[in-house]
């Protein structure tokens, strides 16, 4: 049982300071209560090791391979030449990338799926314009769209990870890049129809969008609104 070195009082063992004179306990590393939890990393690794990729990524496969197969088969025998399984199949493999590509990172691993999965999206888009052989609308209309979302949610996604936002700042973020967003939507597709870009009704969802992140960020600005927000959400 320790001592208060300044009075003397007699100490609890987990004391930061004496109750009586408030002196600092400094107290010798052996006598310091051990923390029972193993560390961050240990944990880290104990679940690496439980989980098994390998075992995951063959179940997806197979999960997803299945229905891709059964559709060509089907379509065969309905109809020789293959023609609505090949959206099936490609809609398949789309999907098998986006799910493993995952797991073969262990840090940042949301960050570094996204370019894999817009690669992916960009793929199966084109996919889709030769099997359907309405040719023009994918490097008019997929590539700005697609890349555009790319861009909106990396930059989300880095701000959260270096904090450099933070609490009612990040939903604020996000309002404006789905505004920003259906701002590529609304020009993408009058420049596909028009030859030219024109923003209406991207104009009145960017407004909103602003107005909601507008007020967020005003509500960050007062502490005791957030902590009661953290408290509804159960943060």
């Amino acid at each position: 049982m320790p001592y208060c070195v300044n009075c003397g009082v007699q100490l609890n063992d987990a004391a930061k300071e004496c109750p009586l004179c408030q002196t600092e306990v400094l107290l010798p590393r052996s006598a310091q209560p051990l923390s029972t939890n193993p560390p961050t990393n240990l944990k880290k690794e104990m679940l690496d090791q439980d989980f098994d990729r390998g075992l995951w990524i063959k179940l997806i496969t197979i999960t997803l391979l299945t229905p891709a197969i059964i559709s060509i088969l089907l379509n065969w025998i309905i109809k020789p030449n293959i023609e609505w399984s090949l959206f099936v199949s490609a809609g398949m493999i789309f999907v098998w990338i986006w799910s493993i590509s995952v797991f073969f990172f262990k840090k940042n691993r949301f960050i570094k799926w996204l370019p894999i999965a817009w690669v992916s999206l960009l793929g199966f888009l084109f996919v889709l314009e030769n099997i359907t052989r309405s040719f023009g609308w994918f490097f008019t209309i997929g590539v700005p769209i697609t890349t555009s979302l790319f861009i909106i949610v990396s930059i989300q996604a880095l701000l959260i990870k270096k904090r450099w936002i933070r609490e009612l700042q990040i939903p604020a973020s996000i309002f404006f890049g789905i505004g920003l967003f259906c701002f590529s939507i609304n020009g993408a597709i009058s420049f596909y129809k028009y030859q030219v870009v024109r923003l209406n009704w991207s104009l009145i969802v960017m407004i909103t969008c602003v107005a909601f992140a507008l007020i967020g960020l005003v509500l960050q600005r007062r502490p005791w609104i957030v902590e009661k927000i953290k408290h509804w959400f159960m943060i």
